[in-house]
């Protein structure tokens, strides 16, 4: 085999891992902010629930 067909299969080899790789990385990180931004959400409906307490409540006459 020619040197230069040798050098292109190994380049077009490793630049699928490393997107592959990339791209593996890319959907971790977006499930962790999605969790994080869920969970925020939760206790934000969760106080919500709760109400507000009295001592909160500024009256405007």
């Amino acid at each position: 085999m020619d040197i230069t067909v040798i050098f292109s299969l190994i380049a077009a080899i490793s630049g699928i891992i490393l997107g592959w790789a990339g791209r593996s990385r890319s959907m971790r990180q977006d499930i962790i902010q999605e969790a994080g931004a869920e969970a925020l959400q939760r206790a934000d409906v969760d106080y919500i629930k709760r109400g507000i307490p009295l001592g909160l409540i500024i009256i405007h006459i």
